[in-house]
Order: structure tokens, then sequence, then C-alpha cells
């Protein structure tokens, strides 16, 4: 169960641009920390690795806006939400 609302979630999915995705979390009080935490869930909670070691909330969210905003993920996603749904299907025959 996600700690983000399902609205606010689903508001960023759909943003194609940096803009309107700061617009959303324009005076919600997010911190940085949240922000990476949200794109991260919409993404599916890819692995990351950052070379520099452990770097700061605000570097992360900028590394993961660029791979939102890529939409590389969307595809990832939508075959990993498939295959779950196969998977939860084939328990509930068995």
């Amino acid at each position: 169960m996600s700690k983000y609302s399902p609205e606010l979630l689903s508001e960023i999915r759909v943003c194609s641009n940096q803009t309107m995705v700061e617009q959303v979390f324009e005076g919600k009080n997010i911190t940085a920390e949240d922000k990476v935490g949200i794109l991260s869930e919409i993404m599916g909670n890819p692995i990351v690795f950052y070379s520099n070691g452990k770097i700061s909330p605000e570097r992360q969210y900028k590394s993961l806006m660029g791979s939102f905003l890529s939409g590389i993920w969307r595809d990832d996603y939508s075959s990993y939400k498939a295959m779950r749904k196969k998977a939860k299907q084939k328990e509930a025959v068995c």
C-alpha cells in the first residue's frame, strides 16, 4: 500500500514535462525525499545506483526526473502490471 494518495500519483503520472510535475507539487509542502519516493513509486520502484555514493534527495530527484520524463519506464511498468495480473489469475485457479 502506498503512503502517497492515489490522486497525487495519478496527477503526476500523466505529466509530460518538469513544469507540469512541479505545478502538481506546488503548495503541497512535499519534501525532496517524498518527491523521490513519489516518482520512484510511479515508475515501479526501479533500483537506482548512484556512482557518487550517497547523494542528496534534491540530486536524486533531479536524476529521477530525467528518467520519469524519458517515459521508458511506462513500457516496463505496463509489462510488470500485466505479469502481476497473470500471476494473480494463476493463483486464483490453483
